[in-house]
């Protein structure tokens, strides 16, 4: 009976921890997408990857076409709703400074849900302009 016991066991715990991690890795994104020509927003997680140029998100300013890189691949995510790649990308804007007649300083918080339920926060640095 105890040998049963344990092969249940055994057999719940491999189960367990087979599931999948439910996790999102951003990476930064190299260089500008080509296709964002014009007015862009970009941020990075902090200032100094900002002044490195290391953005986690881009986008033409508010609107499509919107990028985040997860593991190094760059991934289109709708910047106007949650449709499309299987990531929804919320960006909560808590500070505006205006540097120039088209340029804005912005920070705040991105948050990235996956459709596997994953859900990853992280603190934003960046501008918008033309």
């Amino acid at each position: 009976m105890n040998t049963i016991r344990c092969l249940f066991a055994l057999s719940i715990f491999s189960l367990i921890s087979c599931e999948e991690e439910k996790s999102i890795k951003l990476t930064t994104i190299q260089g500008f997408p080509e296709d964002l020509m014009g007015c862009t927003c970009y941020f990075a997680e902090n200032e100094a990857n900002f002044k490195a140029q290391k953005f986690i998100y881009v986008d033409s300013y508010e609107r499509n076409p919107a990028y985040i890189s997860v593991e190094g691949q760059l991934v289109p995510v709708d910047a106007e709703s949650s449709d499309g790649s299987g990531y929804e990308v919320i960006l909560d804007i808590e500070k505006e400074v205006q540097l120039g007649s088209e340029l804005y300083h912005r920070e705040g918080i991105i948050t990235v849900v996956h459709e596997s339920g994953a859900v990853l926060t992280k603190p934003i640095y960046g501008e918008c302009g033309c």
